[in-house]
């Protein structure tokens, strides 16, 4: 039977762009015992390195160069989205994250977007894997501001955006073998669902016999989803955007299918959510 865990480690960047935002503001925006814009960062970069997205990669730095608030990433598994989705799309992510920082009912994210347009300081993110950098993005304050003045999104509006393009960058990876006999070719969002589509190779699998088995299969994803460090991420944006998850299984050649779900009301007794991606 197909290894279930194997399913469970994507989408996490899209996680890791809220609590990396969610990180610059509980410690750049708040302690409000240092006087200057400077003192705050200084402040922020002595908690380095900071966890992210489940502990799949780490802030390891926080500082001011180049007129920017800048966020040096290490984050192994998943940068290869970052390059998908390209420098324009990661600075509309980057907006977006802001705006669902503000569903935690206290604007966190104005806060930071005001304090940027104060200092007239900018935010870029370096990202490197292995020690060897990957990606890297800006965007000037008066870029940000722009952007801010022309989207009038609701957290919860914001969060659907971000969710849809973590999934349009995924499907770069898409087909990528789960293992010999089953194939991930699609993803994408149907109704409140994320929903994967894996195709079954019937020369060497029986479809009626993986089907009879279906209820064991969704019972061994909600297991290894609870005991996988890598799920987590996956599940948190499930959470904080009252998503389910959905495996469409698919025979390769008589096209029979048949449907897994994870409710979101399961997946949300399941999970912890941290704060700072906490959405109200």
């Amino acid at each position: 039977m197909v290894k279930v865990k194997k399913f469970l480690n994507i989408l996490g960047i899209g996680l890791g762009c809220l609590m990396i935002l969610g990180v610059v503001v509980v410690n750049v925006g708040r302690p409000i015992w240092e006087s200057s814009f400077a003192g705050q960062v200084a402040a922020a970069n002595r908690d380095c390195p900071i966890p992210v997205a489940g502990g799949a990669g780490q802030i390891t730095s926080i500082c001011l160069e180049d007129d920017c608030l800048t966020y040096h990433l290490s984050y192994d598994k998943g940068h290869h989205l970052l390059n998908a989705l390209g420098e324009e799309k990661f600075k509309e992510a980057l907006l977006l994250s802001m705006i669902c920082l503000n569903g935690q009912g206290d604007h966190q994210g104005d806060i930071l977007m005001d304090q940027l347009a104060e200092e007239q300081c900018g935010i870029k993110f370096v990202v490197s894997s292995s020690g060897v950098k990957q990606f890297e993005c800006k965007a000037s304050w008066q870029e940000l501001q722009a952007m801010r003045h022309a989207c009038a999104k609701t957290p919860h509006e914001a969060l659907h955006s971000l969710l849809l393009m973590m999934v349009e960058a995924e499907k770069f990876n898409l087909p990528a073998v789960v293992e010999e006999g089953w194939v991930m070719t699609d993803c994408g969002i149907e109704g409140e669902n994320i929903c994967f589509t894996v195709h079954l190779d019937e020369d060497l699998f029986s479809f009626e016999e993986v089907c009879a088995k279906k209820e064991d299969i969704r019972h061994s994803i909600v297991v290894a989803m609870s005991e996988s460090a890598e799920s987590n991420p996956q599940l948190v944006l499930c959470k904080v955007s009252h998503s389910g998850i959905t495996y469409r299984f698919i025979g390769n050649k008589t096209n029979r299918k048949f449907e897994i779900s994870i409710s979101s009301d399961k997946i949300r007794q399941m999970v912890h959510i941290h704060s700072n991606v906490n959405i109200q």
